[in-house]
């Protein structure tokens, strides 16, 4: 008889048999990942013949050990590796014996059994066959499709190190996103907008174009509310599909949970085309508590309508009892959001406020931006107190490099509120921290400076100022605001620092022209909560601070422009803003003591 013939099915049995010992070192449970270091000498000599799931089983059964354990360092030709890392690397040799599905069942399993413990380097190896198998062919755009889900799946399991192979999986599913049903192109969208991979969405959302009604509503929300992980990258190409889903509303076949889900996505996104707005308002007021049965849902819902500038009767007048029912059971983070839509929504609420501050002012888990949110709400309202203002800006001040440009100009919001006398606090009460950084935040300048993107509006009245008046700038920065149009001489136009300056200088007002000087400010709608001729918290806020420094601040009014005809017409109207702003009486700040 043949020696080796005979040792053949030997080491088989005997390979079957260490399987069988790693399999309880393999499952979830109080032995996972803890095989005796005795095994691993039986798994160095019995390796020929593993299969690919018995190298998952090998890796799996050993990967709790540390590195300090001496035992399980192996001898190499260049240095010595570490066990697991060895087994990682057999894995990935044999892969390549995989075939079409079982690359993807393997990939699922190694998800599965490994959890959030999967080695980057077989990350690697497992996407590159993955691609290797559709570059022969063995898979195709589907199985590409799933595979991409399973990475979403196992997010944030997968590594931003690994993203580049998953990147590539991304470029084969964009060329080839239209040969798949619009359904499971739609249930795309929220695996890209996990992984942050935001061409793959836009190509999503143009290829979902003259197919929305090949999708069910409850995936479309779902692809909108992912969407905002994308942020302002995506929300453009997401008013397409909003649209496509009118028709749909009209027919009465959204619940008013989705139709609050939906909303609330839109809020994420700023994106509020009207006539969905006035669509989806019908299935939600009458039934606030239905559309959102948690106070969570209630709290999302009501920051849906600040972001929108939406002060809709019908929808708060549910909403706010509620609400004030509900500040229990909301955590002092989630409070203090609700605060700050109250005052995007510019509602003062007595009940909520008194829920909220004490909770306030013994918290310490507030984010940064929810910090400076909730000091610039306390600051419009002027019920700001040191406490309260210390809490909120604690924050900020621990951790001041993550104050971000919108956090910086509501940071020197919040400085000119208590500096004119608006807040309900002066300066000289405020702990010497919170000082500082509010004087830091009133001198400082973002590195580059803000890009600021003209309306017609503006353009349009930008070109009658001229016949008024000659001396006017545009965009003529003064603390944390850009006013439209600043009557700035030119001899004595200040500048910012040219080291902060990107390409041109940035007009500033000098301060001797702050009594002498009108402003002009072109209101569009945006400047107003919609459907409404009242302007939105940030728009008063902004005029009473001008004031109070003692600019002679002049309106022009988009629904007023619009009903002017003639060139004549539209100067006359300037003079007059500009000449009601001239008799303004200088309004003086407020002492300390008052």
């Amino acid at each position: 008889q043949n020696p080796a013939a005979m040792a053949a099915p030997n080491a088989a049995r005997k390979a079957t048999s260490l399987m069988q010992e790693l399999v309880r070192y393999h499952k979830p449970g109080r032995h996972f990942g803890r095989a005796p270091l005795s095994l691993a000498s039986s798994v160095i000599q019995h390796q020929g013949s593993f299969t690919p799931s018995d190298w998952l089983k090998v890796v799996t059964a050993f990967m709790a050990h540390s590195r300090s354990t001496k035992a399980l360092w192996l001898p190499a030709e260049d240095e010595s590796i570490f066990f697991s890392d060895w087994a990682v690397e057999r894995f990935g040799t044999r892969l390549v014996y995989l075939k079409g599905q079982e690359v993807i069942d393997m990939l699922h399993g190694v998800i599965e059994a490994l959890g959030g413990n999967v080695p980057e380097a077989l990350w690697d190896t497992m996407l590159e066959r993955v691609k290797q198998g559709f570059q022969t062919k063995e898979l195709d755009e589907r199985d590409i499709y799933q595979v991409y889900v399973i990475l979403a799946a196992a997010n944030p399991v997968f590594p931003q190190e690994a993203d580049r192979t998953a990147k590539g999986l991304m470029r084969i599913l964009i060329q080839t996103i239209d040969e798949i049903e619009a359904q499971p192109v739609a249930e795309l969208g929220p695996c890209a907008a996990k992984l942050g991979h935001a061409k793959l969405f836009y190509a999503v959302t143009k290829s979902l174009k003259g197919r929305v009604d090949q999708v069910d509503t409850e995936t479309l929300v779902e692809l909108l509310e992912s969407a905002a992980l994308l942020g302002a990258q995506v929300h453009m190409h997401v008013r397409d599909i909003s649209d496509e889903l009118l028709p749909e509303l009209g027919g009465g076949a959204l619940h008013p949970e989705l139709a609050a889900r939906y909303l609330g996505a839109l809020g994420s996104l700023r994106v509020f085309p009207q006539r969905l707005g006035a669509a989806l308002m019908p299935y939600i007021a009458p039934v606030v508590d239905v559309a959102a049965p948690s106070p969570l849902q209630r709290a999302h819902l009501l920051r849906a309508c600040g972001r929108l500038r939406l002060r809709s009767t019908a929808v708060l007048e549910g909403l706010l009892p509620l609400l004030r029912n509900d500040m229990g059971k909301l955590t002092t983070p989630e409070g203090c959001k609700v605060l700050y839509d109250l005052f995007r929504l510019d509602l003062w609420d007595q009940a909520i406020f008194d829920s909220v501050a004490p909770r306030l002012e013994r918290c310490r888990d507030l984010s940064v931006q929810d910090g400076i949110n909730v000091a610039l709400a306390l600051s419009y309202f002027g019920a700001a107190t040191p406490r309260r203002l210390q809490m909120a800006l604690t924050p900020p001040m621990v951790r001041e490099d993550e104050v971000v440009d919108t956090g910086l100009t509501q940071l020197q919001m919040v400085e000119m509120c208590v500096r004119v006398g608006h807040a309900g606090v002066t300066m000289p009460a405020l702990p010497p921290p919170i000082q500082a950084v509010l004087n830091r935040a009133r001198v400082t300048y973002q590195a580059v400076p803000q890009e600021y993107q003209s309306s017609k509006l503006q353009e349009e009245v930008g070109e009658i100022l001229e016949d008024v008046v000659t001396t006017w700038k545009t965009e003529v920065r003064f603390g944390p605001y850009s006013l439209d149009f600043g009557e700035v001489p030119d001899e004595i136009t200040t500048v910012r620092r040219v080291d902060l300056v990107a390409e041109e200088p940035v007009p500033m007002l000098p301060k001797q022209m702050i009594r002498k000087s009108v402003v002009v400010e072109v209101d569009g709608p945006t400047h107003f909560y919609r459907n409404s001729y009242h302007w939105t918290s940030f728009s008063k806020l902004k005029h009473r601070l001008l004031t109070t420094l003692g600019l002679k601040v002049a309106h022009v009014l988009y629904f007023d422009w619009a009903k002017l005809s003639t060139e004549r017409d539209k100067i006359a109207y300037l003079k007059r803003a500009v000449a009601q702003a001239q008799r303004q009486d200088f309004i003086p700040r407020p002492r300390a003591s008052q």
